[in-house]
């Protein structure tokens, strides 16, 4: 007996599970690969908030951190919900004119009249721990 082309639906199913399975998989791949290679700010941290000096630019400062002023921290959160009431009233107080949020540490500048750094403020977050994706570039060795 001859086929017309039509498949029987157990062999659709199958395609179709088969085509969904794929788009998915392709998918998650493009999310990892976007997620490490995304700036990770793995230069905001303690030691380069020291190198931060008052009467530097924006871009001394930025070339010591690596990265300009942003989120780097992997959270929605990022820090303010553990600064401590001391630190708080720093930054409330008088914002800073750019800020950069880590993983360990977020860094606050102020800037003066001639956009030179006047003064800056590091603050330590009480969450610490590895991201996922910043343990899976360690084990692939980026």
């Amino acid at each position: 007996m001859a086929t017309s082309g039509v498949h029987p639906p157990a062999q659709r199913m199958r395609r179709f599970t088969w085509l969904l399975a794929t788009v998915i998989a392709c998918a998650i791949a493009v999310c990892v690969c976007i997620q490490l290679t995304l700036p990770t700010g793995a230069g905001i941290n303690l030691g380069n908030a020291d190198k931060i000096q008052q009467g530097m630019t924006i871009h001394d400062v930025q070339s010591i951190l690596g990265v300009g002023p942003g989120d780097f921290s992997g959270s929605k959160h990022p820090g303010w919900l553990t600064i401590t009431e001391q630190s708080l009233g720093t930054w409330n107080a008088c914002p800073p004119s750019h800020i950069w949020f880590g993983e360990e540490i977020s860094i606050g500048i102020w800037l003066d009249a001639a956009g030179l750094v006047a003064r800056k403020y590091w603050v330590k977050h009480a969450f610490q721990g590895e991201r996922f994706f910043d343990s899976a570039k360690k084990w692939i060795g980026l």
